[in-house]
């Protein structure tokens, strides 16, 4: 299999945006959720994240994100993964995010 080092250089560095999408959302306070949320829709692309530990209002921004952009994800939260295809409407989003953060989907 032949790679370019233009595909190289792209994978290793969608690994590192989303290693960094993971660590951000891991600290994230509503005083940077803004900057998280334009982080996300600068650099979000189909991928699998690791939400482990992450907060409800991480996890709300980044359905919110990928739903707007149209990017769809995978999610791996304590071994679990979740891939959300459509994601529920008003105080719904918030209890779905409950869910997702307590392990009760």
């Amino acid at each position: 299999m032949n790679m370019s080092m233009d595909s190289i250089r792209d994978e290793s560095s969608t690994g590192e945006t989303i290693k960094m999408i993971e660590r951000m959302g891991r600290t994230i306070s509503a005083e940077n959720l803004g900057e998280f949320e334009s982080f996300l829709t600068k650099h979000l692309s189909t991928c699998t994240i690791d939400i482990s530990d992450w907060p409800s209002p991480s996890v709300k921004s980044l359905l919110l994100v990928s739903g707007k952009c149209g990017v769809r994800i995978q999610m791996i939260r304590d071994g679990i993964r979740l891939a959300p295809i459509a994601l529920p409407k008003g105080p719904m989003l918030d209890m779905f995010v409950q869910a997702i953060i307590d392990g009760t989907l």
